[in-house]
């Protein structure tokens, strides 16, 4: 079924403006609402998703459509997540009538993704204030999604993408739960209204969790409490009176002494935290 029209083009700044005057909307500062006005980030971002014909898609911050009517267009079943009732009023005008458009008028942090069926794939153009946040739900969560694939700040992409002597605690979380690559660089002039930041989009493919999952993300985020303290430091500030215990157990996995969390290779961190559980 095709799209409602509006005629405007949302490719172009002077389109966004219309659309929205159309309706006596702005664009909020809140919501972190910048329209993306390229094309061939639009593309790139779907061919990122890999095959999509009939595959269900949770598109976060839909926001006019641009890319919700790219993936119905290709035959997907989009759900669209969309917290301000603003654009949502957009989305269904433009969508509503589509039998594969539904819409879930909330905070993306506050969605039950227990209730998508298997398998899904997730995307979106995320408020870059609550990227972290969103990530962390996504390694949490039991229904995982088969593809994600994020616009998010070019330095936050930059970092989760990091090799060991420059992790974070979130890039190790990330690179345990699967594989990350930046897909495509995105310059600020490529939205509109511009953010004062470039940006990136990113495809996580996730893997096979490791065993005691939980477990070893509170164990890396132990590791990581104070970066600038070594790593048997943070241990010890936790495990207490079982100091020597850790050193022979760094010794044991092959870890010196002073290292600190950004320094530890990722699988290295399974390791560890098994031995520290059985200590």
């Amino acid at each position: 079924m095709e799209d409602r029209k509006i005629e405007f083009d949302l490719t172009h700044p002077a389109g966004i403006k219309h659309v929205l005057a159309h309706y006596g909307f702005l664009a909020k500062k809140a919501f972190d609402q910048n329209f993306l006005i390229e094309p061939h980030i639009v593309q790139a971002t779907i061919s990122a998703l890999g095959k999509i014909h009939a595959a269900r898609v949770v598109e976060v911050g839909a926001g006019l459509g641009v890319l919700t009517s790219e993936l119905l267009h290709r035959g997907a079943k989009v759900r669209a997540v969309e917290v301000d009732r603003e654009m949502a009023v957009i989305l269904r005008e433009r969508f509503g009538l589509n039998p594969q458009f539904s819409l879930i008028e909330d905070d993306i942090r506050h969605v039950d993704f227990s209730l998508i069926e298997r398998p899904w794939k997730f995307v979106g153009n995320l408020p870059y204030s609550i990227t972290g946040q969103i990530l962390r739900i996504l390694t949490e969560m039991e229904n995982t999604p088969e593809r994600v694939v994020l616009m998010m700040q070019k330095e936050v992409a930059q970092r989760l993408c990091e090799k060991v002597g420059r992790l974070s605690k979130l890039a190790v979380i990330i690179q345990l739960w699967g594989t990350v690559e930046i897909v495509v660089y995105v310059r600020a002039r490529s939205f509109w209204p511009a953010p004062r930041v470039d940006s990136a989009v990113v495809r996580l493919l996730p893997g096979k969790r490791p065993a005691r999952w939980k477990e070893i993300i509170r164990f890396v985020k132990i590791g990581f409490a104070s970066p600038r303290q070594t790593l048997k430091n943070n241990l010890t500030a936790v495990y207490g009176t079982h100091a020597r215990g850790i050193e022979r157990i760094f010794e044991t996995v092959g870890i010196p002494q002073r290292a600190r969390g950004q320094e530890l290779p990722v699988q290295k961190w399974i390791e560890l935290e098994r031995q520290m559980a059985d200590m």
